[in-house]
């Protein structure tokens, strides 16, 4: 051995197949003394990984097998940093067989700790063997290795290993957008041998995986559920003060969830009898989840005995708990009550004015929800008369711009804005935010006859104060682009743009749409998602999208990161926003985008610009806008999407190397094209759906091979809307 890695040293040119074999051949407890001694060889990396590849699409043997433990034992991997172990779990459920799962029960038992635990590529970002066999949906391949951590303690925490983000494997299920029903049973697997200390691991955003499951509105109903049964049974001090017991509550869970939640509180009398006078009292039906809330929100907040309201948590609840009607209605006469027990009490008073001004605003608004009047009641009482001594700063300022205020004139984070005849109050009800940029509730207020009034909701775009200098550059260009597309088909209108600050930063209100194509799509199971009688209304918001391609590329402007999330929606007509990557034609070339050979989102590249980043025009766009279509036809991404969207770093880059041009051709064909070709040779014998998934699916694939410009777009996706049944 020691000969051989002499003659290796001196002369790197020997390296081959047949060293490699040597190694694995030699004894196990001078290996890793050989691996290290060769490791700087020149060549050394790359001739494992061509055993590596080698090997491993071999067909299954003992010496294949004996060659493959050895590359992971060692910790070798292959050229876009798989090692074996990852490379088997990285398989979909119809690649992996048996030979497979017999050889990942010896490689988990052959891997140290430390090796199961690695990341693709060893980076913060890559994933785990067992994340890519979790969301791959090999359900065999996470047996395996639940069945090593339980037998193996050492090798326990592979189960619930946190990413830089805080999420484990159980994490990321339960954020996928739609589960197959191969994850689902992962996820219970993993479920079943949680402990309450791993379930209760928080993402650095500080939410627990249950909190992550709710708040996905496809969640499997069993999933909710075996996560709420594991939290009841494993946690002995569950009151109605719980902070986590509150969190789920503003979310829509399924019955089978209430039904575990009121069993644990069927002990207290006086919550349950809550729950049967809600029944009998309510003038409408309600839903367990409905019946769970309000005698949650009642027993919490007016118990039997109590002298003090807490105010400030009654505003909390009622503001943040989808409540029905009659808690509300119970809440106010429970306040009314309380205001006449001692009348000349500062409570007393507070809760006067409260109870007045909901019956009022009842009175004065038609229409208006219980839980809306209530929400309206509490910002007026406790901020309104804070914003009228700032209007009166309003009417002394003579030029337009953003109102100075001292702290405490106003709300947390409300602003006041004047325009000519105009006055917009910046309020902080978020409606969204990202990176650098966030986007609250703005009113505006229309001035005539020496009298503001409120004319319509609008919304506030401005960046946050850590903004770097290319943020302020992206939304100065986005300005200037809104500006130039103001009144265009498909685009979202600009109302006003002010520099907020001597920072260079500025703020401008927007028109308030209803949400993004993205939200639209997660409001919505995948049955209505696919259902006839829904496709032709969703699919409408689509051609708001092609309207603004259009609008843009008249103008010679590439969007360059066209996905659901940048086109809103308002009244059901798509309108696209975000412009910080546009370009002009004559100057994509020399654009990010190109320099970097990825979209701005990385997954919606098209393939031309994967192979040859010059051939950045407006086929890139319209490919974007038909992997868009595929989230709102069926509410899913392509899974070549997913996979490229895996290999992509923290500055957002994507690794070549791991998704090579020819797997994204590979991919594209079998997953768009091939099933496009399949429903055309059906023809006339095709179901309603197969119609209507060929009929965009045919759609999608001219789009991507851009076989036309954005206003062919527009017009041949109306005839296809017409055509949907």
């Amino acid at each position: 051995t020691d000969a051989v890695l002499d003659l290796v040293q001196e002369n790197p040119s020997l390296l081959g197949s047949d060293s490699i074999d040597l190694l694995r051949r030699a004894p196990l407890d001078t290996q890793a003394a050989m691996i290290q001694a060769l490791k700087d060889v020149e060549g050394f990396r790359e001739k494992c990984a061509e055993v590596f590849n080698a090997s491993f699409e071999a067909k299954p043997s003992d010496e294949r097998d004996a060659t493959l433990l050895f590359l992971q034992a060692q910790g070798i991997t292959d050229d876009n940093g798989y090692t074996v172990l990852h490379a088997i779990s990285d398989k979909t459920v119809t690649e992996c067989t048996e030979a497979d799962k017999e050889l990942t029960k010896k490689l988990i038992e052959i891997s140290t700790p430390e090796q199961l635990n690695a990341r693709v590529d060893g980076s913060s970002q890559g994933k785990t063997a067992l994340e890519l066999a979790s969301l791959g949906g090999l359900t065999d391949i996470v047996e395996l290795f639940v069945k090593a951590a339980n037998t193996a303690p050492e090798k326990k925490k592979v189960l619930f290993l946190q990413n830089a983000s805080g999420y484990t494997p159980l994490h990321l299920l339960c954020k996928q957008y739609a589960l197959t029903p191969n994850q689902i049973k992962i996820a219970q697997m993993l479920i079943n041998g949680a402990t309450s200390e791993q379930l209760n691991l928080k993402t650095i955003s500080g939410k627990v995986v249950l909190e992550i499951a709710c708040e996905n509105e496809n969640q499997p109903e069993e999933i909710i559920t075996a996560l709420v049964k594991h939290w009841i049974n494993k946690e002995s001090d569950i009151t109605l003060a719980s902070p986590l017991l509150r969190s789920i509550l503003k979310y829509p869970l399924p019955g089978s969830s209430v039904a575990i939640l009121a069993n644990k509180f069927n002990t207290t009398p006086s919550f349950m009898e809550r729950c049967r006078l809600l029944v009998t009292q309510s003038k409408t039906p309600l839903d367990p989840i409905e019946i769970f809330r309000a005698a949650y929100f009642l027993e919490r907040n007016f118990p039997t005995g109590q002298e003090v309201i807490d105010l400030a948590q009654v505003k909390s609840d009622a503001v943040e708990v989808e409540l029905p009607a009659i808690a509300i209605e119970i809440a106010k006469e429970k306040m009314a009550e309380s205001s006449k027990k001692d009348f000349s009490s500062h409570q007393s008073q507070i809760l006067r004015k409260i109870v007045e001004r909901y019956e009022s605003i009842q009175a004065t608004v038609k229409k208006i929800k219980p839980r809306d009047a209530m929400r309206a009641t509490f910002v007026m009482e406790y901020e309104a008369s804070k914003v009228e001594s700032v209007m009166k700063k309003v009417l002394q300022q003579s030029l337009p711009g953003y109102v100075s205020v001292t702290e405490g004139e106003l709300p947390a984070r409300w602003k006041i804005l004047k325009e000519e005849g105009r006055i917009y109050l910046i309020t902080g009800d978020e409606l969204g935010k990202g990176t650098f940029k966030e986007t609250t509730k703005a009113i505006e207020f229309t001035f005539a006859h020496a009298v503001y009034t409120p004319t319509k909701a609008t919304a506030h775009l401005v960046l946050h104060d850590t903004a770097d200098e290319e943020a302020v550059a992206d939304m100065k260009q986005e300005i200037e682009v809104l500006e130039k597309l103001k009144g265009l088909p498909g685009i979202v209108t600009l109302h006003a743009v002010r520099p907020l600050d001597d920072t260079g930063r500025q703020g401008m209100i927007a028109e308030l749409c209803d949400g993004d194509m993205e939200g639209l799509v997660k409001e919505k199971s995948i049955k209505e998602l696919v259902a006839p009688e829904n496709l032709s209304s969703r699919l409408h918001t689509f051609g708001g999208m092609l309207a603004g391609l259009e609008s843009m590329h008249a103008k010679e402007l590439l969007h360059l990161d066209i996905k659901p999330g940048n086109c809103l929606v308002k009244d059901g007509v798509g309108k696209l926003t975000d412009f910080g990557t546009i370009s002009t034609f004559a100057q994509a070339k020399s654009s990010v985008v190109a320099t970097q050979g990825v979209y701005r989102t990385p997954h919606y590249t098209s393939l031309a610009v994967y192979k040859d980043p010059s051939c950045l025009d407006t086929r890139a766009d319209l490919w974007a806008a038909a992997m868009s279509l595929k989230l709102l036809y069926d509410g899913q991404e392509f899974p070549w999407m997913n996979k490229l969207s895996d290999t992509v770093d923290k500055a957002g880059i994507v690794n070549k190397k791991a998704f090579p041009v020819e797997k994204f051709e590979k991919l594209v064909k079998e997953e768009l094209y091939t099933p496009t070709e399949e429903l055309e040779k059906l023809g006339d014998s095709r179901t309603t759906e197969q119609t209507n998934r060929y009929l965009v699916y045919s759609f999608m694939t001219k789009m991507a091979k851009g076989a036309m410009t954005a206003q062919e777009a527009r017009v041949q996706f109306e005839d296809i809307i017409k055509q949907i049944k």
